[in-house]
């Protein structure tokens, strides 16, 4: 009976060419993997929890979760920037420049004015009537506040 079973199932097979046997088989094979695999009778419920429920198995999460605690961050930074001492540069020739740059400007500005003005017959009660020289300008002294060490 086995041998009978065996020739009725086999005997439409034996007419197939070898290449197509394979193809058959592998096809075979790719379906019965995928039927293994994605098992919709194997499947669990999955249970659908509430807030406040206790969960009878372990749950994992298809995504990673992050929670950014702000009170946490802010104790933190707050520790480390108190342990950061800061760090001054003191440049002694730094106002020096500072003030022949703003002279140098002010005497541009001042020439540009007075040639712009001369220039325009039409305008000649727009001069001013001072200018101001180098040797009439008040000169005043800039004072550093002593650096602390």
């Amino acid at each position: 009976m086995r041998k009978a079973l065996g020739r009725y199932v086999l005997q439409p097979i034996e007419n197939v060419p070898e290449n197509q046997k394979f193809w058959l088989g592998f096809t075979l094979l790719c379906l019965i993997t995928t039927f293994l695999i994605h098992n919709p009778f194997w499947r669990t419920t999955t249970e659908q929890y509430k807030e406040g429920d206790i969960a009878s198995e372990s749950i994992v999460s298809p995504a990673d979760i992050t929670v950014i605690d702000e009170d946490e961050n802010k104790r933190i930074r707050e520790s480390v920037r108190s342990g950061v001492t800061p760090i001054f540069t003191f440049e002694a020739k730094r106002a020096d420049e500072a003030v022949q740059s703003f002279r140098s400007a002010w005497e541009n500005l001042s020439r540009n004015v007075n040639t712009s003005n001369t220039n325009s017959p039409n305008e000649a009660h727009l001069k001013p009537q001072g200018q101001w020289t180098r040797n009439s300008r008040p000169r005043k002294s800039v004072h550093f506040p002593k650096q602390r060490t």
